[in-house]
């Protein structure tokens, strides 16, 4: 079963695309969390170069920096994609997560 990778950010899912070429890696450019839908992601202004501070977490600092950055990007419930995307005997092995204090959301 191949890995599956979760990136919202435009910068670092353009990386990842082109990294994860001819690996079994699937890169699916979303979010996770409680809820399927749109959510709105912080990038400090300065954050250009993808040193990355993003969050989806509101009580993250970086949302109180003044040239933060917003904008709408897709988010999925992990149950859902795992539903649609393992077979009714194949499970989860292992589960790594970094989402900047959103936590609670994607293991809720």
């Amino acid at each position: 079963r191949p890995v599956i990778a979760f990136e919202p950010g435009d910068v670092h899912a353009d990386f990842l695309s082109r990294a994860l070429t001819g690996t079994r890696i699937e890169l699916v450019r979303a979010a996770v969390g409680n809820s399927a839908g749109m959510v709105t992601m912080y990038t400090p202004g300065a954050d250009t170069a993808a040193h990355h501070s993003a969050t989806l977490s509101e009580a993250n600092p970086v949302v109180q920096v003044a040239n933060v950055r917003t904008r709408s990007v897709p988010q999925l419930r992990l149950d859902d994609h795992l539903a649609s995307v393992l077979g009714r005997h194949e499970r989860l092995d292992f589960l790594k997560v970094d989402v900047e204090g959103y936590e609670y959301p994607v293991f809720e």
